[in-house]
């Protein structure tokens, strides 16, 4: 009862009298939730900004991106050849290290998978996902060529599709505040795949004996730009290689809707 005279009625009577104000906070909103819960990228940031919390430097997530994805790959791939069992290693790598070369990106052109971005932009551009990625995968084939291994490397666009964590990854993030409309799309083109077709694909380069080299794995090319200046014109992406491996790739359309059934079973998103 005690306890019920200080929560409630000591609550009460100073609320009644004016000397104390509650107001609504909506558990988005509540702090706490930085400690307790699994939260998404920027709804973490959020929260992080509000108990005046730094974020990290630069130079720290340059060293936390770059050095885990290339070292992390080699470590891998040294593992791998103390197993004779080992007879081909698939490598996820991204469609950032095919895109950007400095070849200009118009309508008359196919990317395919003789192209290879070139680290130096992506430093420039301080973008170190995709130099990490780059750097990655260029440590791939070096090690591969140089120990005799066979290696396929796997080059997903943006991903879509339905999740099996409990926790959203980037692409779910920025789809379901897309969605939501806290977050509106980067005016770019956008190369999307849904995942099934990305887990296909790495389960096909273990079934299908000729596989090898790499794979572009992107469905839908599409231009998102939601301001007035003219949008971008659209390149092409070849997808051949990839459909040789017997991938017919799911629509956006498909994917899109399966990701919205996906949150709402995860409870991201009620309608």
């Amino acid at each position: 009862m005690k306890h019920v005279h200080i929560d409630f009625h000591f609550v009460c009577d100073h609320v009644t009298t004016g000397s104390l104000h509650v107001a609504h906070v909506s558990t988005y909103n509540q702090i706490d939730g930085v400690l307790t819960k699994p939260l998404s990228s920027s709804h973490f940031q959020l929260l992080r900004s509000k108990l005046r919390v730094l974020p990290i430097p630069t130079c720290l997530r340059e060293a936390e991106v770059i050095d885990p994805a290339v070292k992390g790959t080699l470590n891998v791939l040294r593992s791998c050849m103390k197993f004779r069992s080992v007879k081909i290693v698939v490598v996820t790598s991204s469609m950032v290290s095919l895109t950007i070369n400095g070849k200009p990106l118009t309508p008359d052109v196919v990317v395919d998978e003789t192209w290879f971005s070139d680290p130096a932009v992506w430093e420039e551009l301080k973008n170190w996902y995709a130099l990490s990625k780059t750097l990655a995968e260029d440590a791939t084939w070096k090690f591969a060529k140089e120990n005799k291994i066979d290696a396929v490397t796997m080059h997903p666009g943006f991903t879509t599709g339905p999740f099996l964590q409990s926790t959203l990854n980037v692409a779910a993030e920025i789809v379901l505040n897309r969605i939501n409309g806290s977050q509106t799309l980067a005016n770019m083109i956008y190369r999307f795949v849904d995942v099934r077709d990305v887990v296909y694909a790495h389960i096909q380069a273990f079934e299908v004996a000729s596989a090898s080299g790499r794979y572009i794995l992107v469905g839908t090319v599409r231009t998102i730009w939601e301001n007035e200046k003219p949008p971008l014109p659209i390149y092409h992406v070849s997808n051949e290689k990839a459909k040789g491996l017997g991938i017919f790739f799911i629509s956006l359309e498909v994917s899109l809707r399966d990701t919205v059934e996906c949150f709402k079973e995860k409870g991201f998103l009620i309608m």
